[in-house]
């Protein structure tokens, strides 16, 4: 009996991790968030954003209800901007793209097209490093009143890859490439207006992590569009 109700614990797990059909649970309304992928295509991309995402909860004690996880943000021309993480802190918010990239990655800074190499098979992608510089200008104009808060790139990558780049820039921060996340968060310091506006960014951005379903769709249509 007792192996009976191990092997259908282990089921229960294998279904959360891959069913497909379980949803994302509320990212900032419960402290325990997690991600569930809704295909297996999805769990290595979430697997790097909850690695993020606990770093930021438990090694640098940022609160959960300031820890917001894929922000739907409006751009001035209808369509929208999906940001991986926002982190809102005293010193400004923390934008994270995350990428959980395998193979070798050859990148230049100042060039959109990047590529990945796994095994033979060559793929080319867009520069995170101007995918999130774009993601920072979107989100400094949706918060434009109140005033100018600081936003700060980050891109976060695992040890899955082995990435080569060029050209980077002192504020082009690629997590365990050229910097660390403590350099960057200790050689800032307090930003007043972001002080005085925390709590009501903290409303905006909550609103914009739970978006309606069509804007959803709206936003990877855009997507699919740019990429044919």
């Amino acid at each position: 009996m007792a192996a009976f109700f191990f092997i259908l614990i282990l089921v229960t797990l294998a279904f959360c991790v891959f069913g497909g059909s379980l949803e994302q649970s509320s990212s900032n309304s419960n402290p325990f968030s997690i991600l569930i992928p809704k295909d297996k295509n999805q769990v290595r991309g979430v697997a790097g954003e909850n690695a993020v995402y606990y770093k930021l909860l438990s090694k640098y004690n940022i609160p959960s209800d300031q820890i917001f996880r894929n922000v739907y943000v409006p751009d001035k021309n209808g369509k929208t901007s999906e940001i991986d993480i926002v982190a809102v802190t005293n010193k400004g918010l923390f934008v994270f793209e995350c990428k959980n990239y395998a193979g070798n990655i050859y990148g230049d800074a100042k060039k959109e097209k990047w590529i990945q190499y796994v095994g033979n098979k060559k793929s080319f992608f867009y520069s995170p490093i101007l995918q999130n510089k774009k993601h920072c200008k979107v989100l400094s104009n949706y918060l434009v009143e109140f005033g100018v808060i600081p936003t700060i790139s980050v891109i976060a990558t695992t040890d899955r890859g082995n990435w080569k780049l060029n050209n980077l820039e002192p504020a082009d921060c690629i997590l365990g490439y050229n910097c660390s996340f403590e350099e960057i968060y200790g050689a800032l310091s307090d930003d007043p207006e972001t002080m005085a506006s925390k709590e009501r960014i903290k409303d905006i951005l909550y609103i914009l992590s739970n978006p309606s379903q069509s804007i959803k769709e709206k936003h990877i249509a855009s997507v699919l569009e740019n990429r044919r």
